[in-house]
């Protein structure tokens, strides 16, 4: 299996390693200069409240409230905070929780 270049892996917001190959999460203007294709696009929010990785219910309401407004996501929990990538249609939009 061929790894990315270190200045993709330098660049990148996440990197998810499975069995069928490596996900990178970057920023647009990285994959552009590099012309890889990507088939999401996404605005990116992070959750500024500093929760335990086993905490239950943070995350959960947080995505509850976005379905509830029909918006589609993807999670990646970091230590100190999540990360909510969600599609980029809504993520120049204004929510309300």
């Amino acid at each position: 299996m061929q790894q990315p270049a270190l200045a993709l892996l330098d660049a990148a917001v996440a990197t998810i390693q499975e069995s069928k190959g490596t996900t990178l999460i970057l920023p647009q203007a990285v994959a552009d200069a590099q012309q890889l294709g990507y088939e999401y696009v996404a605005g990116w929010i992070t959750l500024k409240v500093h929760s335990s990785l086993a905490a239950v219910g943070l995350t959960a309401a947080f995505l509850r409230a976005l379905a509830q407004q029909n918006t589609s996501c993807n999670v990646v929990a970091g230590y100190y905070h999540d990360q909510i990538f969600v599609t980029e249609d809504d993520g120049s939009r204004r929510w309300l929780f």
